[in-house]
């Protein structure tokens, strides 16, 4: 389980633009590859606790996630924008 506050998971998602369930300008393909490469499969159902959305599995990936799994996401999300 990440040590994320909600301060940190609020200002994620403004800066990951998660509203509407959406992840930047990820589809569907481009988001599972992107976290293929880390070793994240991330529509597997346990992700799907909040629902199926992409910025929903994040979520929960957050929620889940030990620190090094979500610290190598938001690594790798912050070089991708």
């Amino acid at each position: 389980m990440s040590r994320l506050t909600i301060a940190h998971k609020t200002f994620l998602e403004a800066v990951l633009d998660m509203s509407g369930g959406y992840v930047l300008d990820f589809t569907n393909t481009r988001f599972a590859q992107f976290f293929e490469d880390l070793g994240i499969e991330i529509f597997e159902e346990k992700y799907a606790e909040y629902g199926p959305s992409k910025a929903n599995r994040l979520r929960t990936l957050w929620q889940i996630g030990s620190d090094a799994e979500v610290g190598a996401a938001l690594n790798a999300l912050a070089d991708y924008l």
